[in-house]
């Protein structure tokens, strides 16, 4: 069988998705140009269309309005919340979007624009081997988020992020308002930005990830002219 890593690893051990997904992430891998996260398939990039970037970000567009209507309680805000944003806007000139999804995780704040060199501590890699980090995400954790269940989610959305390249802070509600995060959110300032190109990369990534998670077969087969209804890959399925 082959190896899937990541996102979709992580999956199908909820059994949330389980081979579906498995088997969408391994048919797009190629095409997509995300095999380091996804495993890949025998599947020909030409036997797969390959989506223009607006195809896929108005599907997103509509599967964030979607899934808000469904979990309605990941897009509330909270108090410290919306005082990590004043702070943002105050001190950074940097964007970032509130409450949006990244396969089949709410994030609380996302950048597209941030990037830079991370030190990798995945078993198996050299210590010495520097990857970059694409993007930023900032979770405002506290009360729920410290009980155990949370906890291990939490620890599942990093590891999740971190097999796509994209880093993660986490900031307590009771430091929302302290100094330190102030001095920390201003030092942002300073991180390298990624080029137009990356954060479009960066982007598509976020998009396929989600669609891949949320998405009908139909809706697929749709995008990419293949039949996903149908077809299935040698020990995979």
């Amino acid at each position: 069988m082959k190896r899937i890593t990541g996102m979709a690893h992580e999956l199908i051990e909820d059994g949330k998705i389980g081979n579906r997904f498995r088997r969408r992430m391994v048919i797009l891998g190629p095409i997509e140009n995300m095999t380091h996260a996804m495993g890949s398939s025998t599947k020909s990039k030409t036997e797969i269309n390959r989506p223009k970037f607006e195809q896929l970000k108005n599907i997103y567009s509509d599967l964030c309005k979607d899934l808000s209507h469904k979990y309605p309680n990941s897009t509330i805000k909270t108090l410290s919340e919306d005082k990590i944003n004043k702070i943002i806007k105050e001190h950074t000139d940097l964007r970032f979007d509130r409450s949006i999804w990244i396969g089949n995780q709410n994030v609380d704040f996302f950048c597209y624009a941030i990037g830079a060199l991370h030190k990798p501590n995945r078993k198996g890699q050299p210590k010495n081997r520097q990857r970059m980090m694409r993007g930023l995400v900032l979770e405002i954790d506290g009360g729920i988020h410290n009980e155990q269940t949370k906890l291990l989610k939490d620890q599942k959305k990093y590891k999740n992020l971190d097999e796509l390249n994209i880093a993660m802070l986490s900031i307590e509600n009771c430091d929302a308002n302290s100094n330190p995060i102030t001095n920390l959110i201003k030092k942002l300032k300073e991180t390298p930005r990624l080029d137009s190109r990356a954060r479009e990369r960066l982007r598509r990534k976020v998009f396929v990830y989600t669609i891949v998670c949320h998405s009908s077969d139909d809706t697929l087969s749709e995008l990419y002219g293949y039949d996903f209804n149908t077809h299935s890959i040698n020990g995979v399925i």
